[in-house]
């Protein structure tokens, strides 16, 4: 290998785990990997920040998924209280047929 680096962290570690054959090829043509990381980025933040039909779809997602979070919480919330009355009733009735 031409990069004589005698630690490695655990960025290239994973990327290793990942693809060794990506990682070897980084390693022995010396690509720097951090610029076009930077530029790709740059592109994605540039293209988020534009109003497009996907992200009106993204968004109405968002919405029905917090829609129906807050409906589910709802149902349990009332499959919760619905399971304690019953056992407060419950032990109520043991308690009085203890006492009868």
């Amino acid at each position: 290998m031409s990069n004589k680096k005698i630690r490695i962290n655990a960025h290239e570690i994973n990327i290793f785990t990942y693809c060794p054959h990506q990682w070897y090829y980084n390693h022995t043509n010396q690509i720097d990997t951090i610029d076009t990381k930077n530029a790709e980025e740059k592109n994605i933040n540039e293209n988020l920040s534009r109003k497009t039909e996907n992200n009106d779809n993204f968004e109405d997602g968002q919405q029905f998924h917090l829609n129906y979070q807050a409906l589910y919480e709802k149902s349990v919330r009332k499959k919760r209280i619905f399971i304690t009355s019953l056992v407060i009733l419950g032990s109520i009735l043991l308690c009085l047929s203890f006492f009868w």
